[in-house]
């Protein structure tokens, strides 16, 4: 296999040991490559769109929409876009998050001290209000979307990274429109589009007019799982669609 990079612009998609491209995960419309800005001399994260849905339009729009959320918004807490490719090919490029998910601090029912969890809520609760105040709903909240980065002037020494802005969505708010890009969707009405254990309930019942407060929710499930080692509701992914509705999460440990 050829070692050499695969280049969109600028930016030189990195290989690994074996020549392959240095895939960082695959979704529902794209592929992310850690790749490198040769005239910045960083890396950076890249989102490309699958090359079998280049030819959708709706699935170029959705893809449009989610850099333009994910740009709209500034904050130490959230990934930020660096650059846009608005037109073949379709690609977005965003700051390398050095670190590692929550999701793998919690693994096995592992707990947080109390301080720590509550330090580390604060950070996406901050994030969370600067996406409020630019009317972005995330829709996908949860420990797997929230990157953990060494930062020695955090007082539990890590920064929180909000990233993966791909089902992100803008709301009315005071009787004023989202932007157009942001009140498009990939979601088609009366189908859910999340993450079931931690959506809210108005998330789960698919309603469509949902907004910060949704992710708000996410939140709660998050800090509970930091403090208790566990989700509030467990099961199948359609019982935690349920679940959220119409139950109250058992007490205890």
């Amino acid at each position: 296999m050829s070692n050499e990079p695969q280049r969109y612009g600028h930016y030189d998609v990195l290989t690994r040991a074996d020549g392959s491209p240095w895939e960082l995960g695959r979704g529902a419309m794209g592929i992310t490559y850690k790749a490198f800005d040769p005239k910045l001399r960083v890396d950076v994260v890249m989102k490309v769109i699958s090359p079998m849905l280049l030819g959708k339009e709706r699935i170029r729009r959705a893809f449009l929409r989610e850099a333009r959320a994910a740009a709209k918004v500034r904050h130490p807490n959230i990934a930020a876009v660096i650059h846009l490719n608005d037109e073949e090919p379709f690609f977005y490029t965003m700051e390398f998050v050095a670190g590692a998910p929550l999701a793998g601090l919690l693994r096995d029912g592992a707990r947080l001290p109390t301080a720590e969890a509550m330090d580390i809520a604060d950070q996406i609760a901050s994030a969370l209000g600067a996406m409020a105040r630019e009317r972005i709903v995330h829709r996908d909240l949860k420990p797997a979307n929230l990157m953990l980065v060494d930062d020695d002037d955090q007082r539990f020494g890590r920064l929180v990274k909000v990233i993966d802005f791909g089902l992100a969505k803008g709301y009315e708010f005071e009787g004023m429109e989202p932007e157009t890009y942001l009140a498009a969707t990939m979601s088609q009405a009366g189908v859910f589009s999340g993450t079931p254990y931690y959506a809210s309930p108005e998330q789960c019942a698919t309603e469509d007019e949902i907004d910060t407060r949704s992710d708000f929710y996410s939140l709660g499930i998050i800090l509970w799982q930091m403090l208790a080692g566990r989700l509030p509701f467990r099961g199948s992914l359609g019982l935690g669609l349920v679940m959220h509705q119409v139950r109250e999460p058992l007490k205890g440990s």
